[in-house]
């Protein structure tokens, strides 16, 4: 925190210094001595006066506000992107598809380019892909499926509208 006390607390710390040194030179040991005592109980003022400001009431609450301030725009930047990201929307459609299928493990889905993923707006989302995995018969086949998500920014949580397999 570089304010106007702490400058002044810094150029008078550093004049005693310049001073010190030249007492030094002159072989003056009562001098050196009275000069760091001088710097000791400087240096703890300013601590101490630092202190004091920075957990002022005043500034605890500024910096709980910037901070609340800047989850909240982490936030809705977050809920910005996930409300945009067609490709988190198919990823987690194969989640939603995984739990209907008789054999999850076998699942195999396509690259997202092989897919249709697209925003309807206000965070939702409609999926059309497929699916191959082993049917109750063990027997490999491709289904095709359609899902319509959500995202929901409140509680960063996806939720499925429909899903038809």
């Amino acid at each position: 925190m570089l304010n106007p006390t702490t400058i002044s607390l810094a150029i008078i710390g550093f004049a005693l210094l310049i001073y010190l040194q030249h007492q030094l030179n002159q072989n003056n040991g009562r001098k050196v001595i009275i000069t760091l005592c001088a710097l000791a109980v400087l240096f703890a003022v300013s601590i101490g006066w630092v202190k004091l400001i920075y957990n002022s009431p005043e500034n605890i609450s500024n910096r709980a506000e910037v901070r609340a301030q800047e989850k909240k725009e982490k936030d809705a930047e977050t809920a910005h992107n996930m409300c945009n990201n067609s490709i988190l929307a198919y990823l987690t459609s194969r989640d939603f598809v995984e739990r209907r299928l008789k054999s999850p493990s076998t699942a195999e889905f396509p690259s997202f380019s092989a897919i249709q993923s697209v925003s309807l707006g206000n965070c939702k989302f409609q999926v059309r892909a497929y699916v191959d995995a082993q049917n109750g018969f063990g027997a490999t086949t491709r289904t095709p499926y359609q899902a319509t998500l959500e995202y929901i920014p409140k509680e960063q949580s996806w939720k499925l509208l429909n899903l038809e397999i």
